[in-house]
C-alpha cells in the first residue's frame, strides 16, 4: 500500500503479473480499517470465487461433481469468524 501515491500493489496468483491499482480517497478510508498486516480479506478464497461468478477451477470441480453450494454473504461469514474468536484472558 503506497498511502502517498493512493495505490494498492500486487502480483496475480495465477500469472505472476504485477499490478498496481490507483484508489480513490473513498477506497482510501476503507483500507484505513484494514490490518496492516497479513491477510486483508479474510474471506474463504472458495466462497469469494462462488460469490463472485469467478470462472475458477474449485468452481469447475464443484459444478463437475453436480454440488449445490450454498454461500454464507459476507457478513455472516465475519460474524460467524468473529464469535469463534475467544479474548485472551
Amino acid at each position: 500500500m503506497d498511502w502517498t501515491n493512493g495505490t494498492v500493489s500486487f502480483f496475480r496468483k495465477k500469472t505472476g503479473v504485477p499490478v498496481i491499482v490507483h484508489l480513490g480517497t473513498e477506497a482510501l478510508n476503507l483500507f484505513k480499517d484494514l490490518p496492516a498486516e497479513g491477510v486483508l480479506f479474510p474471506y474463504p478464497e472458495r466462497f469469494a470465487q462462488e460469490a463472485l461468478g469467478h470462472n475458477s477451477k474449485a468452481v469447475h470441480r464443484a459444478y463437475a461433481k453436480r454440488a449445490l453450494m450454498k454461500i454464507p454473504s459476507l457478513e455472516d461469514y465475519e460474524h460467524r469468524a468473529a464469535a469463534k474468536v475467544q479474548p485472551a484472558a
